[in-house]
């Protein structure tokens, strides 16, 4: 997995998204849906890219983490989770069934 030092959270989406990780996915029913296409994309239909975290200087509490994803279809996307509510617990539960890929997996699947 290729790990990049970003400062920002919005450096870091820029970023991505410049790599080709243009997809908005969101958990829905335990499975990550596509906001453009309305495809929904199980754990084992995807692969772990990138995730990097991020904390909000003055509490510790409140964090974000971004996702970057490749999934089964050719789709590369990202998803973020910020704070600690239910929803994004639950996220971070599905994103740990989700298999990490390495760069060399990344580069003959691209």
């Amino acid at each position: 997995m290729n790990i990049k030092g970003y400062k920002t959270l919005i450096e870091a989406i820029e970023d991505l998204r410049n790599r080709g990780f243009k997809a908005n996915l969101t958990l829905i029913d335990q499975r990550l849906k596509n906001k453009v296409t309305d495809h929904f994309f199980t754990a084992k239909e995807m692969c772990l890219v990138e995730i990097h975290r991020f904390k909000e200087q003055s509490k510790a509490a409140n964090f974000s983490i971004i996702f970057a994803v490749f999934c089964n279809d050719g789709t590369k996307g990202l998803v973020i989770s910020t704070g600690a509510t239910r929803s994004n617990m639950n996220l971070i539960r599905f994103m740990d069934k989700v298999k990490i890929m390495t760069q060399s997996e990344l580069s003959k699947a691209a």
